[in-house]
């Protein structure tokens, strides 16, 4: 399990919302209790949020391995943009919003689009162009 910080925000490993409510809880169960939203359809507390006990790792058993309840950092995700042009292919600095790598284009350049680079925790997930219009 990667490292887990009980000050960042937090989900379920299935992707359930979750809020924790404290760290310090003096209990076998785990010190930290939060409180996890029930999106199982149909069920009577459909919607409703239920209180769970973690180890301080975010997990919900210590000895099972990982598990859908699993507490987890809700992905940093963040995006860089670069310039391409007909000149010389494409600019090398990469921005982090598409309004600075326009502004750093000179007029000289030939711009025909902009490449996205989107990241989750520093991993590339994705990258799209965005030709001029």
């Amino acid at each position: 399990m990667p490292d887990f910080d009980p000050k960042k925000p937090v989900q379920t490993r299935d992707g359930r919302p979750a809020r924790i409510i404290c760290t310090d809880r003096d209990h076998i169960d785990g010190p930290i209790v939060a409180l996890i939203k029930n999106n199982i359809p149909n069920h009577p507390h459909e919607g409703e949020e239920i209180v769970v006990s973690y180890h301080a790792n975010g997990m919900y058993h210590s000895l099972a391995g990982d598990l859908s309840s699993d507490l987890i950092n809700i992905p940093e995700k963040r995006s860089q943009w670069q310039t391409v042009t007909l000149n010389n292919g494409w600019l090398f600095d990469r921005f982090p919003t598409k309004n600075l790598a326009i502004a750093a284009q000179t007029q000289a350049m030939i711009v025909i689009g902009h490449l996205r680079f989107d990241y989750e925790d520093d991993v590339l997930i994705n990258v799209e162009f965005e030709p001029v219009s």
